[in-house]
């Protein structure tokens, strides 16, 4: 069979080529309109209805009743054992201390122990071995915060070597943290029914809610130095101790239906 000469395309196989290619190209032109349509459609579903949305704050500030006091206990010498046996007789008396005192065992954490080498260096020579110095951290939970000054005493009666922080909290945290989210959330409906009605609409049923994890910012009473403490306590007898109160905040995201007036 012979072939039919066009000299347009070139012959019967190009003919039949270029009909593919449209082809090709229809399908696809159709396929990638049903795929824009489909996500069109799918955009319209996900923002259909008015909605508003706003961001509630709730805040609640308390006065601490607890309080952890964060120390540390060193000594240095020739040997690594010597050193560590004169931190735990130092931290012993201290823990007997405040077992008379009347603080229960469970509220004192004493568990962390290192040693570490001490060298002395000279300008023109290696690096000798002075000692070895061992350090012990612990910490003191309060349950009575008038029980702090005794405790403050104390540590400078036993040597403590460092009080790194005494850090505020109170005991009803979890309650002042739920308290912070039910204000959060009030303020969160308020702004919505303020703002429909600025727009003269008016708010509707809850849609999503996204609670952001309450924050408190608890009180940390400045660094002590351990000398200086020593120093004031000569002159002036026991000290006072003067905080700021604990703030506990929250925050609520939430999405409203939006109903618009008649």
């Amino acid at each position: 069979m012979k072939s039919v000469f066009n000299p347009l395309f070139g012959g019967s196989k190009s003919i039949v080529t270029l009909t593919l290619f449209l082809l090709l190209v229809v399908g696809f032109f159709v396929i990638d309109n049903s795929a824009e349509a489909s996500s069109v459609n799918s955009e319209a579903t996900k923002h259909s209805g008015r909605h508003i949305s706003v961001i509630g704050h709730g805040e609640v500030t308390t006065e601490p009743d607890r309080a952890t006091i964060n120390l540390s206990v060193d000594a240095t010498e020739k040997t690594s054992l010597a050193a560590k046996n004169a931190v735990d007789e130092n931290v012993n008396r201290y823990i007997d201390g405040l077992l008379a005192l009347g603080i229960e065992r469970d509220a004192i954490v004493a568990s962390v122990i290192y040693t570490q080498p001490q060298y002395e260096y000279q300008a023109n020579g290696p690096r000798t071995l002075a000692g070895y110095r061992a350090i012990r951290q612990l910490s003191v939970n309060l349950k009575d915060l008038s029980m702090m000054n005794d405790v403050m005493d104390l540590s400078l009666k036993e040597q403590i070597n460092q009080i790194n922080g005494i850090e505020l909290t109170s005991s009803k945290s979890d309650e002042l943290k739920r308290r912070a989210t039910l204000l959060a959330t009030a303020n969160a409906k308020q702004q919505g029914e303020w703002l429909a009605n600025a727009f003269g609409a008016q708010l509707g049923a809850i849609f999503s809610i996204d609670a952001v994890e309450p924050t408190n910012f608890e009180g940390m009473v400045a660094q002590p130095n351990a000398t200086m403490m020593r120093m004031e306590a000569s002159k002036r007898g026991n000290g006072q101790y003067i905080h700021e109160d604990l703030v506990f905040s929250s925050t609520v995201k939430a999405v409203f239906d939006l109903k618009v007036k008649d």
